[in-house]
């Protein structure tokens, strides 16, 4: 049985994995990249900060950040690329029906490597979602 939380991430692999110029997408990856071999652009999916936030009618509810680490290279345009996560992701605020509501709450640009042209943006994410008291 998968948890509520693992039915949003896979959600958000699947909607990242549809905007057509990434080329690699995972979720919760903690062991080191090798940056020469990684295709890009590149999007690493991590599971941060959650918060209940009320209980209504047995339900449990809460407020989840998600964060959306987004590796360029080169010519690539970090806001159009912005652009496209940021309709993918809205096109179903649900996250495939396990959430009442997700939205992009911020987003940072980096500059990684000048020399090899490599910057990256971690866009953050709220998620709502619910589930039955002890059921998650």
């Amino acid at each position: 049985m998968t948890t509520t939380r693992q039915n949003i991430l896979s959600n958000i692999v699947s909607t990242v994995q549809g905007v057509t110029s990434i080329k690699h997408v995972e979720a919760n990856r903690f062991t080191a990249v090798d940056a020469e071999v990684m295709p890009y652009p590149a999007c690493f999916i991590y599971s941060d900060r959650e918060e209940r936030v009320e209980e209504v009618l047995s339900r449990e509810t809460w407020r989840w950040t998600v964060i959306l680490e987004v590796w360029m290279h080169g010519n690539t345009d970090a806001e159009t690329m912005l652009a496209a996560i940021h309709k993918a992701m809205q096109d179903d605020y649900t996250r495939g029906g396990y959430a009442y509501n997700s939205y992009r709450t911020g987003v940072e640009f980096l500059v990684i490597d000048p020399s090899k042209e490599t910057h990256a943006m971690l866009i953050t994410y709220t998620i709502r979602y619910y589930h039955a008291t002890g059921v998650m």
